[in-house]
Formats: C-alpha cells, structure tokens, sequence
C-alpha cells in the first residue's frame, strides 16, 4: 500500500472522530469564551490538510488529481476526493466562523460530511475482483481506525474538566495546561469517558475482526486463502498485541491518565493500525488465483 494513501485515511479518519468528540464537549460553551476545542480545532485543520496532501504521494500524476472529480456518477473514488474536501472546507469554516453559537450549526453537517467521507473511502475497495473485501467490511475497518485513532488524539487537542464550584466546564488546553500543572495529569472526568470510549472501540475492533475472519471461513476460496494468509502472517498478531491487548491493558490498569499516557495510547493505536492495514492489503488473495487451498 502508498504511504501518502495510508497517511491520508488515518489523519483524516482520526480527525474526524478528534473533531466530533471536541464539538460536541464544547456544545456547552459560553460564547465568545475562551475555548481549547479554538485550538484544537486548528489543529485539525493542520492534520486535514497534510492529509489531503500527502495523499497525493500515490498517485501516478499528482498534478492532474482534479480529474478524479470527473467520474462522480460511477466512480468511489471521485465521490471520496468530494466528501473529503466537502469536509476539509466545512473544518475550516468552523474553525474561521466568528462566533461560537454561529459556529454550532455548522458543527453537526461538519461531522456528517466526515461520516459520508469515510462511507465513500471503504466503498472503494468492495471489489469483486477481491472476495475477501467484497463486503462491508472496509468500511467499517475505515470507521473502526476513526474510532480508535480519534479519540487519543481528541483528547490531546481539546480537553475540558470540571469546576469544582458550580460544575460549570472550563476549557484546558492541552498540552500546555498539563505541562503547567507539573504532573501532567488530565482531568478525570476527560480520561475516564475518553479511557471508556477506547476501550469500547478495541472491544468493538476484536469482535468485529473475530466475525470478519468468519466469513472468510465460509466463503469462497480465494476468501479461505486469505483467511489462512492473515492468520499465519507476524504483521496480524503483531497488530493484535501492539494495537489491541497493550491499549486494553493500560485502559485498564490505569484510571487516570497523564500526558504520557495519552501519547503512548495513541502511539500504539497508531502502529496498531498500521500493522493492520499492512496486513489488510498484504494478504488479500485475488479472484481466480488458486492457492492450492
């Protein structure tokens, strides 16, 4: 798999999980306050943009990428390079748009455009030339990397705690506001709904895989094939260490988590999903190729 097609689904799909959870903690903001999700969600827009850009690494001819606009009609990957600058456009807007309760309206067609984005980049690859992905599941292997990329990195771009006066939520940014609490300790009421969320999307990424590895099982040969190439592949138990059991652990064992933590959370998540889309790509068994099997 290209590099700059790798760089781009994980950048933009951890963004916009990153962009959700930020705007909806920080529905409940005063206006014209200060506000980390302001920072956060420049930073997004960072991400979103080198994404789009280092998409661009694999293509044949990077300067002549507006011609995939011309096939909409027919074409998944026309539609994914629509949806995705849709939503580039609509982040940015969001994050230029004066005025925050103006900016709430804007918020939810935001992460629509983003849902219908990662929808488009799964489709893609439902081919029929390749049993093993002539499915759903790409997709929601696209929408399973969302969730788990996404939340580590939101909680490291926008991050809010609890007043112990009146509840009221006082905007942190991070990772300035640990770095001058000397520990480094987010808020607990942050890592502990963040913690839960994550550990939801492994759980939901284990049995997903488990039920996907089951369909191979049982469908045709080249399907079969795949199945047995995934299972005696490194690269796949690697992934299940590294980008499942680790973060699981660490969830787990920690309550509260700290700078560090986050950072390691999201870098294992990171080469978990990694791993996984090397062995996604890797192992596939094309329509017609007999594997002896």
């Amino acid at each position: 798999m290209a590099v700059g097609a790798f760089i781009f689904y994980w950048w933009s799909q951890g963004g916009l999980t990153a962009y959700t959870a930020g705007a909806a903690g920080g529905s409940g903001q005063a206006a014209g306050g200060p506000s980390a999700f302001n920072g956060g969600l420049i930073i997004l827009v960072i991400v979103q943009a080198l994404a789009l850009g280092v998409s661009l690494l694999h293509l044949g001819h990077p300067l002549n990428a507006y011609r995939a606009l011309i096939h909409l009609k027919t074409s998944w990957l026309s539609r994914e390079v629509l949806l995705t600058g849709f939503f580039f456009a609509a982040l940015a807007a969001c994050n230029f748009w004066a005025g925050f309760r103006r900016r709430v309206f804007a918020m939810p067609l935001t992460a629509l455009l983003g849902v219908i984005a990662i929808m488009t980049s799964g489709m893609i690859y439902k081919l029929p030339a390749r049993p093993a992905w002539n499915s759903l599941w790409p997709m929601v292997s696209f929408y399973l990397t969302a969730w788990l990329a996404g939340v580590p990195l939101g909680v490291l771009v926008t991050a809010r705690e609890i007043s112990p006066g009146n509840g009221f939520r006082q905007p942190v940014a991070l990772p300035l506001a640990a770095a001058r609490e000397g520990e480094g300790n987010l808020p607990a009421a942050v890592s502990g709904s963040a913690g839960r969320l994550l550990l939801g999307g492994i759980a939901a990424s284990v049995v997903l895989n488990i039920l996907y590895l089951s369909t191979l099982a049982a469908g045709r040969p080249e399907a079969a094939a795949t199945l047995g190439n995934i299972l005696v592949s490194p690269l796949f138990w690697l992934r299940a260490v590294l980008g499942w059991l680790l973060p699981g652990v660490l969830l787990l064992i920690r309550e509260r988590r700290d700078l560090r933590g986050i950072l390691l959370l999201l870098a294992l998540v990171v080469l978990g999903e990694i791993l996984g889309r090397a062995v996604f790509y890797g192992t596939v068994v094309p329509m017609g190729i007999n594997q002896g099997m």
